[in-house]
């Protein structure tokens, strides 16, 4: 007859060893990286987002943007956007940003994760900021002759001094 401690003591080990492996082991969703292409977009344009994120079981990644101008963020430049999976744990999403008044100076991005298990995880990190170029817009379609330096009839003006100084000095040598 068998030892009837030794048959417990197996019985308690494999019992345990079940409870250990019954319990799946599911990694965090993370988001590792962020690439912005073009890396400034202009206050109108359109730019892609990729992320990569890792993790298992992730079933949707949303991306939120949010043009602000330093920590101050409207939002009438908010945006939701689903993140389309390109290949193993890169997320890609293309971005229509529609600045016109150039109110803001940066784009900020919050990652919402879901995941099969019906988890959802928020990402969002004050470094993961794109600066938006609203120096160079010329081909957005905004018609801003305010920083153009041809306008004309600045140079009228001393064209019109010239001519009087001229004739003062014409009608004073006489």
């Amino acid at each position: 007859m068998r030892d009837p401690k030794l048959i417990f003591f197996t019985v308690l080990s494999l019992i345990f060893i079940l409870f250990l492996t019954s319990f799946a082991v599911a990694a965090d969703p993370v988001v590792n990286n962020i690439i912005v292409n073009p890396e400034n977009p202009n206050s109108v344009s359109t730019f892609t987002v990729s992320a990569d994120i890792s993790g298992e079981g992730i079933s949707r990644v949303n991306l939120t943007i949010s043009g602000c101008n330093e920590d101050v963020c409207f939002t009438d430049l908010t945006q939701n956007v689903e993140m389309d999976l390109k290949s193993q744990g890169k997320y890609e999403a293309e971005i229509t940003f529609n600045d016109p008044d150039e109110k803001a100076n940066n784009i900020k991005y919050l990652f919402e994760i879901a995941l099969e298990n019906g988890t959802e995880y928020r990402f969002s990190d004050p470094s993961w900021k794109t600066y938006v170029n609203i120096d160079d817009n010329e081909d957005n379609g905004v018609n801003d002759q305010a920083d153009d330096n041809s306008t004309p009839g600045f140079e009228f003006i001393f064209v019109l001094v010239a001519l009087f100084i001229s004739l003062l000095l014409y009608y004073k040598k006489r």
